[in-house]
Protein backbone atom coordinates (compact mmCIF):
# COMPACT_ATOMS: atom_id res chain seq x y z
CA UNK A 1 0.00 0.00 0.00
CA UNK A 2 1.67 3.51 -0.88
CA UNK A 3 1.67 5.82 2.32
CA UNK A 4 -0.61 8.48 2.47
CA UNK A 5 -0.43 11.77 0.19
CA UNK A 6 0.37 13.87 3.99
CA UNK A 7 3.51 12.72 5.73
CA UNK A 8 1.83 13.53 8.90
CA UNK A 9 -1.36 11.64 7.97
CA UNK A 10 -2.91 9.96 11.12
CA UNK A 11 -5.18 6.72 10.68
CA UNK A 12 -8.51 8.17 10.07
CA UNK A 13 -11.19 7.69 12.20
CA UNK A 14 -13.80 5.04 11.86
CA UNK A 15 -17.18 5.76 10.51
CA UNK A 16 -15.48 8.83 8.98
CA UNK A 17 -17.67 9.10 5.73
CA UNK A 18 -16.81 11.37 2.40
CA UNK A 19 -20.24 12.35 2.88
CA UNK A 20 -19.75 14.73 5.34
CA UNK A 21 -17.39 16.99 3.20
CA UNK A 22 -20.13 16.83 0.67
CA UNK A 23 -20.88 20.35 2.35
CA UNK A 24 -17.27 21.97 2.45
CA UNK A 25 -17.02 21.44 -1.54
CA UNK A 26 -20.71 23.15 -2.49
CA UNK A 27 -19.25 25.62 -0.37
CA UNK A 28 -16.00 25.91 -2.07
CA UNK A 29 -17.94 26.54 -5.46
CA UNK A 30 -20.46 29.18 -4.40
CA UNK A 31 -18.06 31.27 -2.35
CA UNK A 32 -15.34 31.10 -5.45
CA UNK A 33 -18.54 32.33 -7.90
CA UNK A 34 -19.23 35.01 -5.20
CA UNK A 35 -15.63 36.24 -5.42
CA UNK A 36 -15.11 35.41 -9.13
CA UNK A 37 -18.41 38.43 -9.49
CA UNK A 38 -17.21 40.73 -7.03
CA UNK A 39 -13.49 41.11 -8.34
CA UNK A 40 -14.62 41.67 -11.82
CA UNK A 41 -15.91 44.82 -13.55
CA UNK A 42 -19.75 44.95 -13.38
CA UNK A 43 -22.43 47.51 -14.23
CA UNK A 44 -24.33 49.68 -12.29
CA UNK A 45 -27.51 47.56 -10.77
CA UNK A 46 -30.71 49.39 -10.94
CA UNK A 47 -31.87 47.28 -7.86
CA UNK A 48 -28.74 48.24 -5.47
CA UNK A 49 -28.25 52.06 -3.87
CA UNK A 50 -25.01 52.87 -5.64
CA UNK A 51 -24.05 49.44 -7.12
CA UNK A 52 -23.91 48.30 -4.41
CA UNK A 53 -22.55 44.12 -4.26
CA UNK A 54 -23.90 41.52 -2.54
CA UNK A 55 -20.25 40.59 -1.01
CA UNK A 56 -19.45 43.91 0.23
CA UNK A 57 -21.22 47.17 1.16
CA UNK A 58 -20.86 50.31 -1.07
CA UNK A 59 -18.94 51.86 1.60
CA UNK A 60 -15.97 50.06 0.79
CA UNK A 61 -16.76 50.74 -3.19
CA UNK A 62 -13.32 52.32 -2.84
CA UNK A 63 -11.30 49.94 -1.36
CA UNK A 64 -10.13 47.73 -4.51
CA UNK A 65 -7.23 49.09 -6.69
CA UNK A 66 -8.23 50.06 -10.57
CA UNK A 67 -6.27 48.52 -13.47
CA UNK A 68 -5.12 49.83 -16.37
CA UNK A 69 -7.89 49.22 -17.90
CA UNK A 70 -10.64 50.45 -15.83
CA UNK A 71 -11.01 46.97 -14.04
CA UNK A 72 -10.73 45.98 -10.58
CA UNK A 73 -7.62 44.49 -9.41
CA UNK A 74 -7.81 41.65 -6.30
CA UNK A 75 -6.79 43.18 -2.96
CA UNK A 76 -3.29 41.41 -2.16
CA UNK A 77 -1.62 41.23 1.06
CA UNK A 78 2.18 40.71 0.42
CA UNK A 79 4.90 39.83 2.89
CA UNK A 80 7.30 42.77 3.22
CA UNK A 81 10.48 41.92 1.67
CA UNK A 82 12.52 42.46 4.78
CA UNK A 83 10.30 39.38 6.26
CA UNK A 84 11.02 37.39 3.45
CA UNK A 85 14.42 37.23 4.34
CA UNK A 86 13.75 35.61 7.95
CA UNK A 87 11.34 32.84 7.29
CA UNK A 88 12.10 29.79 5.34
CA UNK A 89 9.21 27.02 4.95
CA UNK A 90 10.04 23.45 5.30
CA UNK A 91 7.57 20.65 3.68
CA UNK A 92 7.61 17.27 3.15
CA UNK A 93 7.07 15.92 -0.55
CA UNK A 94 6.11 12.70 -2.50
CA UNK A 95 6.03 11.44 -5.57
CA UNK A 96 2.37 12.67 -6.15
CA UNK A 97 3.00 16.15 -4.46
CA UNK A 98 4.14 18.23 -7.18
CA UNK A 99 0.63 19.72 -7.92
CA UNK A 100 0.66 20.85 -4.29
CA UNK A 101 3.52 22.27 -4.63
CA UNK A 102 1.80 24.81 -7.38
CA UNK A 103 -1.34 25.09 -5.49
CA UNK A 104 0.84 25.97 -2.28
CA UNK A 105 2.42 29.00 -4.06
CA UNK A 106 -1.18 30.90 -3.77
CA UNK A 107 -0.07 31.40 -0.04
CA UNK A 108 4.07 30.97 -0.05
CA UNK A 109 4.51 34.13 -2.78
CA UNK A 110 8.13 33.48 -3.28
CA UNK A 111 9.05 32.64 0.33
CA UNK A 112 12.07 30.35 0.45
CA UNK A 113 10.72 26.86 0.81
CA UNK A 114 12.49 23.75 0.32
CA UNK A 115 10.71 20.16 0.38
CA UNK A 116 12.28 17.16 1.55
CA UNK A 117 12.11 14.10 -1.13
CA UNK A 118 13.14 10.74 -0.81
CA UNK A 119 13.48 10.71 -4.79
CA UNK A 120 14.99 13.07 -7.89
CA UNK A 121 12.62 15.70 -9.05
CA UNK A 122 13.03 16.42 -12.62
CA UNK A 123 14.99 19.02 -14.28
CA UNK A 124 11.71 20.49 -15.26
CA UNK A 125 10.73 20.42 -11.96
CA UNK A 126 13.43 21.93 -10.39
CA UNK A 127 13.70 24.84 -13.17
CA UNK A 128 10.13 26.25 -12.33
CA UNK A 129 10.55 25.73 -8.82
CA UNK A 130 13.53 27.94 -8.90
CA UNK A 131 11.25 30.75 -10.09
CA UNK A 132 9.13 30.56 -7.18
CA UNK A 133 11.42 30.49 -4.39
CA UNK A 134 11.54 26.75 -4.26
CA UNK A 135 14.18 24.22 -3.89
CA UNK A 136 13.92 20.44 -3.62
CA UNK A 137 16.02 18.81 -1.27
CA UNK A 138 17.24 15.00 -1.61
CA UNK A 139 17.07 12.96 2.04
CA UNK A 140 18.40 9.42 1.72
CA UNK A 141 15.83 7.75 4.05
CA UNK A 142 17.46 4.36 3.68
CA UNK A 143 18.69 4.31 7.44
CA UNK A 144 15.21 6.23 8.64
CA UNK A 145 13.08 3.98 10.70
CA UNK A 146 9.32 4.26 10.52
CA UNK A 147 9.37 5.03 6.48
CA UNK A 148 7.75 8.51 5.63
CA UNK A 149 6.97 9.05 9.52
CA UNK A 150 10.78 8.86 10.04
CA UNK A 151 11.17 11.22 6.99
CA UNK A 152 8.43 13.80 8.03
CA UNK A 153 10.28 14.28 11.47
CA UNK A 154 13.78 14.84 9.71
CA UNK A 155 12.19 17.59 7.11
CA UNK A 156 12.75 20.75 9.60
CA UNK A 157 16.22 19.34 10.63
CA UNK A 158 17.37 18.79 6.75
CA UNK A 159 15.98 22.19 5.81
CA UNK A 160 17.40 24.16 8.17
CA UNK A 161 21.16 22.67 7.27
CA UNK A 162 20.05 23.08 4.10
CA UNK A 163 19.87 27.14 4.11
CA UNK A 164 22.29 27.19 6.88
CA UNK A 165 20.98 29.24 10.28
CA UNK A 166 22.62 32.44 9.50
CA UNK A 167 20.49 32.92 6.61
CA UNK A 168 16.83 32.60 8.09
CA UNK A 169 15.21 33.38 11.35
CA UNK A 170 11.97 31.44 11.36
CA UNK A 171 10.84 28.41 9.76
CA UNK A 172 7.50 26.79 9.11
CA UNK A 173 7.03 23.28 9.11
CA UNK A 174 3.45 22.50 7.66
CA UNK A 175 1.82 19.55 5.31
CA UNK A 176 1.85 20.54 1.70
CA UNK A 177 -1.55 21.02 1.77
CA UNK A 178 -1.22 23.58 4.95
CA UNK A 179 -1.86 26.76 4.21
CA UNK A 180 -0.18 29.52 6.30
CA UNK A 181 -1.70 33.22 6.55
CA UNK A 182 1.47 34.76 6.82
CA UNK A 183 0.44 38.18 8.25
CA UNK A 184 -0.82 36.46 11.27
CA UNK A 185 2.94 34.72 11.33
CA UNK A 186 4.46 37.88 11.78
CA UNK A 187 2.32 38.97 14.13
CA UNK A 188 3.03 36.25 16.23
CA UNK A 189 6.93 36.12 15.19
CA UNK A 190 7.56 39.98 15.63
CA UNK A 191 7.64 39.79 19.48
CA UNK A 192 10.16 37.14 20.20
CA UNK A 193 13.83 36.70 19.92
CA UNK A 194 14.47 33.88 17.28
CA UNK A 195 17.91 32.81 18.72
CA UNK A 196 15.79 31.55 21.76
CA UNK A 197 14.62 27.78 20.88
CA UNK A 198 10.88 28.28 19.80
CA UNK A 199 8.50 26.00 19.14
CA UNK A 200 5.29 27.62 18.41
CA UNK A 201 1.97 25.88 18.04
CA UNK A 202 -1.81 25.54 19.72
CA UNK A 203 -2.55 22.41 17.95
CA UNK A 204 -1.80 19.31 20.06
CA UNK A 205 -2.79 15.91 20.33
CA UNK A 206 -3.60 15.12 23.96
CA UNK A 207 -5.46 12.15 25.64
CA UNK A 208 -5.39 10.69 29.37
CA UNK A 209 -7.42 7.63 30.34
CA UNK A 210 -9.79 7.69 31.80
CA UNK A 211 -10.73 11.19 31.01
CA UNK A 212 -10.98 10.37 27.11
CA UNK A 213 -11.77 7.26 25.64
CA UNK A 214 -9.49 7.55 22.27
CA UNK A 215 -7.00 10.88 20.39
CA UNK A 216 -8.62 14.59 21.09
CA UNK A 217 -7.45 17.30 18.51
CA UNK A 218 -7.17 20.11 18.93
CA UNK A 219 -7.18 19.08 22.52
CA UNK A 220 -7.93 22.56 24.46
CA UNK A 221 -5.99 21.18 27.83
CA UNK A 222 -2.48 20.08 26.53
CA UNK A 223 0.46 21.40 28.32
CA UNK A 224 2.33 24.52 27.16
CA UNK A 225 2.90 27.89 27.93
CA UNK A 226 1.34 30.79 26.83
CA UNK A 227 4.27 34.07 25.24
CA UNK A 228 6.18 35.62 28.07
CA UNK A 229 4.37 39.00 28.93
CA UNK A 230 1.04 37.83 28.10
CA UNK A 231 -1.99 39.23 29.68
CA UNK A 232 -3.58 36.14 31.88
CA UNK A 233 -6.37 37.80 33.24
CA UNK A 234 -8.88 36.09 30.52
CA UNK A 235 -7.44 32.41 30.66
CA UNK A 236 -10.60 30.02 33.02
CA UNK A 237 -7.84 28.28 34.45
CA UNK A 238 -10.53 25.55 35.86
CA UNK A 239 -11.86 25.36 32.64
CA UNK A 240 -8.19 25.21 30.72
CA UNK A 241 -7.02 22.42 33.34
CA UNK A 242 -3.58 23.87 34.31
CA UNK A 243 -2.06 27.14 34.23
CA UNK A 244 -0.01 28.21 31.65
CA UNK A 245 3.21 29.45 32.49
CA UNK A 246 4.74 32.21 30.63
CA UNK A 247 7.34 31.22 28.63
CA UNK A 248 10.18 33.34 30.36
CA UNK A 249 12.80 33.76 28.37
CA UNK A 250 11.35 30.01 26.05
CA UNK A 251 9.17 27.20 27.64
CA UNK A 252 10.63 24.30 28.73
CA UNK A 253 9.20 21.12 29.95
CA UNK A 254 10.98 21.90 33.46
CA UNK A 255 8.31 25.40 33.64
CA UNK A 256 5.29 22.56 33.00
CA UNK A 257 6.33 20.29 35.58
CA UNK A 258 6.12 23.05 38.51
CA UNK A 259 3.12 24.91 37.09
CA UNK A 260 0.81 22.10 36.10
CA UNK A 261 -1.07 20.90 38.39
CA UNK A 262 -1.71 17.48 36.55
CA UNK A 263 1.95 15.81 38.16
CA UNK A 264 0.78 12.60 36.72
CA UNK A 265 1.85 13.63 33.42
CA UNK A 266 5.57 14.30 34.70
CA UNK A 267 8.40 12.50 35.80
CA UNK A 268 10.48 14.02 38.73
CA UNK A 269 13.81 12.29 40.24
CA UNK A 270 15.64 14.02 42.78
CA UNK A 271 18.55 15.89 41.27
CA UNK A 272 17.30 15.44 37.47
CA UNK A 273 15.56 17.49 35.38
CA UNK A 274 11.83 17.24 35.00
CA UNK A 275 10.56 15.01 32.08
CA UNK A 276 7.07 14.28 30.99
CA UNK A 277 5.61 10.98 31.55
CA UNK A 278 5.67 9.55 28.20
CA UNK A 279 2.22 7.35 27.37
CA UNK A 280 1.74 6.20 24.31
CA UNK A 281 -2.04 4.90 22.42
CA UNK A 282 -4.36 3.97 23.78
CA UNK A 283 -3.11 5.13 27.49
CA UNK A 284 -2.42 8.63 26.45
CA UNK A 285 -0.78 10.77 24.51
CA UNK A 286 1.11 14.13 23.81
CA UNK A 287 2.05 15.94 20.86
CA UNK A 288 1.71 18.65 18.46
CA UNK A 289 -0.55 18.38 15.20
CA UNK A 290 1.91 18.17 12.08
CA UNK A 291 -0.68 19.11 9.51
CA UNK A 292 -1.60 22.15 11.56
CA UNK A 293 2.34 23.63 11.27
CA UNK A 294 4.23 24.49 13.56
CA UNK A 295 6.38 27.83 13.83
CA UNK A 296 9.78 27.05 14.87
CA UNK A 297 13.45 29.24 15.30
CA UNK A 298 16.35 28.97 14.59
CA UNK A 299 17.76 28.74 18.31
CA UNK A 300 15.90 25.70 18.13
CA UNK A 301 16.84 24.36 15.17
CA UNK A 302 20.56 25.05 16.17
CA UNK A 303 20.08 22.43 18.81
CA UNK A 304 18.21 19.80 16.79
CA UNK A 305 21.12 19.01 13.87
CA UNK A 306 20.58 16.21 11.35
CA UNK A 307 22.62 14.06 13.46
CA UNK A 308 20.83 14.36 16.68
CA UNK A 309 17.16 13.99 14.84
CA UNK A 310 18.68 10.71 13.37
CA UNK A 311 20.17 9.31 16.57
CA UNK A 312 16.87 10.10 18.24
CA UNK A 313 14.65 8.93 15.94
CA UNK A 314 16.66 5.35 15.45
CA UNK A 315 17.45 4.99 19.38
CA UNK A 316 14.30 6.78 21.40
CA UNK A 317 11.65 4.69 19.58
CA UNK A 318 9.35 1.91 19.28
CA UNK A 319 7.41 0.83 16.44
CA UNK A 320 4.05 0.70 18.81
CA UNK A 321 4.85 4.36 20.41
CA UNK A 322 5.03 6.09 16.59
CA UNK A 323 1.40 7.62 16.26
CA UNK A 324 3.01 9.45 13.14
CA UNK A 325 5.71 12.06 11.81
CA UNK A 326 4.70 14.59 14.56
CA UNK A 327 5.58 12.52 17.59
CA UNK A 328 9.04 11.51 16.77
CA UNK A 329 9.56 15.42 15.70
CA UNK A 330 8.08 16.82 18.98
CA UNK A 331 9.09 14.02 21.44
CA UNK A 332 12.74 15.09 19.91
CA UNK A 333 12.05 18.45 20.91
CA UNK A 334 10.81 17.20 24.49
CA UNK A 335 13.81 15.16 25.02
CA UNK A 336 15.83 18.41 24.26
CA UNK A 337 13.94 19.91 27.75
CA UNK A 338 12.20 22.46 25.54
CA UNK A 339 8.34 22.53 25.01
CA UNK A 340 5.87 24.25 23.35
CA UNK A 341 4.33 27.86 22.77
CA UNK A 342 1.11 29.06 22.50
CA UNK A 343 0.17 32.19 21.34
CA UNK A 344 -2.43 32.95 23.48
CA UNK A 345 -5.39 33.16 21.74
CA UNK A 346 -7.01 29.42 22.63
CA UNK A 347 -5.95 29.51 26.16
CA UNK A 348 -9.39 31.51 26.63
CA UNK A 349 -11.29 30.69 23.88
CA UNK A 350 -12.20 26.75 24.04
CA UNK A 351 -14.05 27.26 20.38
CA UNK A 352 -11.28 28.31 18.11
CA UNK A 353 -7.56 27.90 17.85
CA UNK A 354 -5.13 29.59 15.50
CA UNK A 355 -3.34 26.46 13.99
CA UNK A 356 -5.83 24.59 12.02
CA UNK A 357 -9.26 25.33 14.29
CA UNK A 358 -11.64 23.51 14.26
CA UNK A 359 -10.69 19.92 13.54
CA UNK A 360 -11.96 18.37 10.41
CA UNK A 361 -13.97 21.46 9.70
CA UNK A 362 -12.61 24.38 7.55
CA UNK A 363 -16.05 25.54 6.51
CA UNK A 364 -16.49 27.38 9.90
CA UNK A 365 -13.46 29.11 9.07
CA UNK A 366 -15.07 30.16 5.72
CA UNK A 367 -18.11 31.53 7.52
CA UNK A 368 -15.97 33.75 9.67
CA UNK A 369 -14.59 35.40 6.63
CA UNK A 370 -18.26 36.01 5.38
CA UNK A 371 -19.20 37.06 8.68
CA UNK A 372 -16.40 40.24 8.70
CA UNK A 373 -16.87 41.04 5.07
CA UNK A 374 -20.54 41.04 5.74
CA UNK A 375 -21.21 44.55 7.92
CA UNK A 376 -22.72 43.64 11.14
CA UNK A 377 -21.86 39.90 11.33
CA UNK A 378 -19.01 39.77 13.23
CA UNK A 379 -18.49 40.46 16.97
CA UNK A 380 -15.47 41.25 19.14
CA UNK A 381 -14.98 37.80 19.32
CA UNK A 382 -15.36 36.86 15.40
CA UNK A 383 -12.59 39.39 14.76
CA UNK A 384 -10.39 37.71 17.75
CA UNK A 385 -10.76 34.77 16.08
CA UNK A 386 -9.53 35.83 12.45
CA UNK A 387 -6.82 37.82 14.19
CA UNK A 388 -5.24 34.43 15.75
CA UNK A 389 -6.06 32.33 12.52
CA UNK A 390 -2.54 31.33 11.37
CA UNK A 391 -3.09 27.64 9.45
CA UNK A 392 -5.81 25.59 7.83
CA UNK A 393 -4.85 21.87 6.65
CA UNK A 394 -6.95 20.87 3.45
CA UNK A 395 -6.74 17.31 4.47
CA UNK A 396 -6.37 16.78 0.47
CA UNK A 397 -7.47 13.05 1.15
CA UNK A 398 -10.76 13.94 2.38
CA UNK A 399 -12.08 15.57 -0.75
CA UNK A 400 -13.31 14.09 -3.51
CA UNK A 401 -11.08 15.12 -5.72
CA UNK A 402 -7.60 16.38 -4.78
CA UNK A 403 -8.49 19.86 -7.27
CA UNK A 404 -11.18 20.80 -5.14
CA UNK A 405 -8.79 20.73 -2.16
CA UNK A 406 -6.40 22.75 -3.97
CA UNK A 407 -8.69 25.23 -5.25
CA UNK A 408 -10.11 25.70 -1.83
CA UNK A 409 -6.99 26.47 -1.09
CA UNK A 410 -6.79 29.31 -3.19
CA UNK A 411 -10.19 30.52 -2.22
CA UNK A 412 -8.89 30.50 1.32
CA UNK A 413 -6.06 32.51 0.10
CA UNK A 414 -7.93 35.01 -1.87
CA UNK A 415 -10.75 35.72 1.11
CA UNK A 416 -7.61 36.46 3.86
CA UNK A 417 -6.36 38.86 1.64
CA UNK A 418 -9.90 40.41 0.97
CA UNK A 419 -10.37 40.37 5.16
CA UNK A 420 -6.51 41.82 5.33
CA UNK A 421 -7.43 44.41 2.69
CA UNK A 422 -11.06 45.47 4.52
CA UNK A 423 -9.62 45.31 7.68
CA UNK A 424 -6.36 47.60 7.17
CA UNK A 425 -8.31 50.27 5.53
CA UNK A 426 -11.00 50.29 8.36
CA UNK A 427 -8.36 50.93 10.81
CA UNK A 428 -6.95 53.25 8.82
CA UNK A 429 -10.19 55.49 8.29
CA UNK A 430 -11.40 55.25 12.13
CA UNK A 431 -13.26 52.40 11.55
CA UNK A 432 -16.35 50.73 9.17
CA UNK A 433 -19.66 52.81 8.86
CA UNK A 434 -22.39 50.70 10.35
CA UNK A 435 -25.17 49.59 7.63
CA UNK A 436 -28.27 52.32 7.13
CA UNK A 437 -31.23 50.75 8.94
CA UNK A 438 -32.71 50.47 5.88
CA UNK A 439 -30.97 47.88 4.40
CA UNK A 440 -32.52 45.15 6.41
CA UNK A 441 -31.61 42.57 3.70
CA UNK A 442 -28.11 43.04 4.41
CA UNK A 443 -27.85 42.41 8.13
CA UNK A 444 -29.17 38.77 7.64
CA UNK A 445 -25.66 37.18 8.65
CA UNK A 446 -26.83 33.72 8.33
Amino acid sequence: MPPPSSAFRKPASSGLALKRYAPVVGVTVLLTLAISNFLKPQPISDHRPHGQRDFLPSSHAGLLEAGGDGSRQSPRWELPEDWKKKIVAAVPMSTAGMPWVKAGRAWRRGVRTAFVTDFYPTAEQILDGGTHGETFVFLNTSNVPYHYYGKAAMVPSTVSEHFGDTTYEWLLYGDDDTVWFMDSVVDIISKLDPNLPWMITDHFWFWRKPLNSGPVHPAFDAPRCVPCGYNKSQINVAALGFDPPQACPYCTVDMLCKADARKELYVQEEGKPCTFNFMYPQDGEYLAHGGGGMILSVGLMRILPVAYMLDCIQNKFSPDKVFGGDTLFHHCILFKGIAPTDPGHYTWDQGFNGFDPGGQLVRSVVDLFYGYLKKGCCDGLCEARLKALTTLHLRGMHFKEPEAAMEYMRLLVDLRDLYVHVRDKGLLNGGHPALPDSWDNHKVCA
